[in-house]
């Protein structure tokens, strides 16, 4: 029995002296959604395990650091096998905070070729130890900016103004009106076009107008711009799509797609939502949240 006690502890003693895998890298990085100033990313994270044998674990749990901020959290519910002398990548999910990153480092994120970021890693092994480990990595910047462009820039940053009826014929109504664009990012950019389509409502797939927009106009930083803008509507496919609108007699058009922009050489593409009503019978033109 005896015997059997110090084989027992001295397993112990070796799972918990083993080395903890350290993050390589984040391999990938898709967003699944942005929800005010988080974002829900699927990631691809390279671990290392340096032991001379495998290690199995579950319950990976991991936490993303910038000089002691919390930015980000993230998780492998599945169980894994990290192979012995050498790197595997095991897919995560992530919720990175927009909010928590310092001000200070906001303002310089779209120069920066990478960041520097600590994490501290934790999983549960086969014994039911609990393991963790700080690492240091850098992310490259080019993964997060298209993330970061819309926490800066939403469609709360594009206003619909000075709409009205251009003309209205039995098949089809065109309207003008301005879109304000407020530049709230840390730098100038150009935008440059469009490719936005009216909707009779926010979830129908039916295009039943397009919109046109003056391009290529520069937009200094902190600044805002008009740019001119002409929607034209189908009124025979608006009428098919809406019946039972019509007997209010209200229209409601939902414009939506993205706008592109361009700064460093590089095109983002913006969400856009514009929603407005229009009263056939009296004319009158309501801008809607």
């Amino acid at each position: 029995m005896r015997y059997l006690v110090i084989i027992f502890l001295f397993t112990i003693n070796s799972c918990s002296a083993i080395n903890i895998p350290v993050v390589q890298s984040i391999d990938s990085i898709r967003i699944i959604s942005i929800e005010g100033n988080t974002v829900n990313l699927e990631s691809v994270v390279s671990l290392e395990n340096t032991n001379s044998f495998s290690i199995s674990g579950k319950e990976l749990e991991f936490k993303l650091f910038y000089q002691n901020s919390l930015i980000g959290t993230g998780s492998s519910l599945d169980d894994f096998e990290l192979k012995s002398k050498s790197s595997n990548q095991l897919k995560t999910n992530m919720f990175f905070y927009l909010d928590s990153i310092p001000e200070s480092l906001r303002m310089t994120l779209f120069q920066l070729d990478s960041i520097p970021i600590n994490m501290n890693v934790s999983f549960q092994g086969k014994l039911g130890i609990k393991h963790q480990h700080n690492s240091e990595f850098k992310v490259p910047m080019s993964q997060l900016q298209d993330a970061l462009l819309s926490s800066f820039i939403g469609s709360s940053n594009i206003n619909l103004t000075d709409l009205k009826l251009e003309s209205a014929t039995q098949t089809q109504s065109k309207f003008a009106g301005m879109l304000v664009f407020n530049n709230s990012l840390p730098m100038d950019f150009e935008f440059v076009n469009s490719d936005v389509f009216i909707y009779p409502s926010i979830s129908s797939k039916v295009k039943i107008g397009d919109v046109e927009m003056q391009d290529s106009i520069f937009i200094k930083r902190g600044s805002e711009a008009k740019i001119e803008c002409k929607m034209n509507v189908d009124n025979l496919k608006a009428m098919s799509s809406g019946f039972g609108k019509i007997l209010t007699g209200v229209l409601d058009y939902y414009a939506i797609g993205p706008v592109l922009i361009m700064f460093q050489d590089k095109e983002y593409k913006l969400p856009l939502l514009l929603h407005f009503s229009y009263n056939p019978i009296s004319g009158k033109i309501l801008i809607l949240d």
